[in-house]
């Protein structure tokens, strides 16, 4: 489990200014939404957190130390699943482990492990190209925690994927998280998705973002499908829909 610190973040593209001065704090093995409009840095937020980008001003680091670059101690899962496709799955998976290079019989376990957690053992000799989207998900998903990483990186992860399935990869996710203990943060657009995921929930600003509210979601676990229509998750997620719809009418 890493512990993830933002610390005064600040990053432009060009002119044009995308976060400004955040500060966040990820606990160790927490699990925290960053929420917020199209445009409001999410996702630049993240490829800072991966070290995929450098900040103009402020410091991210992970337990304590500057990040510099990317790192197999933090996962990454993105909206479009980036597998290779001239690998199979069980490859693709191994791919991060022969990069570090990993003793041959670990690698062997882990990949097995990964590729059963997720429910795609008869599908281990297949390429992408075979798979269906969320099925290339999950092995996204598998190919990012087979290093066994601290924190998981997940951008929009789901966001492609038809309601059904992303029902199914969000309790996977959860299943996942509850056994590995990786610090977690997703970005996603979708309130109701932070909620059933998540412990904590960030929202930004419009561009450049800023931090406009930081909630603690106050529901027990397991949540089932039932609990979406409860009393207080209503008030969750009525609260944060109007936190959003509040900064969107704001004037520039």
């Amino acid at each position: 489990m890493s512990a993830l610190d933002l610390v005064g973040i600040s990053h432009h593209f060009g002119k044009t200014a995308v976060l400004d001065t955040v500060s966040l704090r990820f606990d160790s093995g927490s699990a925290v939404a960053v929420i917020g409009p199209s445009g409001c840095g999410k996702s630049t937020l993240l490829r800072l957190v991966a070290g995929l980008l450098s900040p103009d001003r402020g410091t991210v680091t992970a337990d304590g130390a500057p990040v510099t670059g990317p790192g197999p101690e933090r996962g990454v899962v993105f909206q479009q699943n980036a597998l290779f496709p001239w690998l199979t799955l069980a490859q693709n998976i191994r791919f991060g482990l022969d990069e570090q290079s990993m003793a041959r019989a670990e690698a062997d376990r882990r990949v097995d492990q990964w590729i059963q957690a997720v429910g795609l053992e008869t599908f281990a000799d297949q390429r992408p190209g075979a798979l269906s989207g969320g099925m290339a998900q999950r092995a996204a998903l598998a190919r990012a925690l087979a290093p066994e990483p601290g924190a998981l990186l997940l951008d929009e992860p789901f966001g492609a994927l038809d309601r059904i399935t992303r029902g199914q990869m969000q309790e996977l996710l959860v299943s996942v998280w509850h056994r590995t203990r990786a610090t977690l943060l997703l970005i996603t657009h979708d309130v109701e998705e932070a909620l059933v995921i998540c412990d904590r929930v960030v929202v930004l600003s419009p561009r450049p973002g800023r931090v406009l509210a930081d909630l603690p979601v106050d529901l027990p676990r397991p949540r089932t499908l039932s609990d979406r229509t409860s009393r207080r998750f209503v008030e969750l997620r009525r609260r944060l829909e109007t936190v959003l719809h509040d900064a969107m009418s704001e004037p520039p």
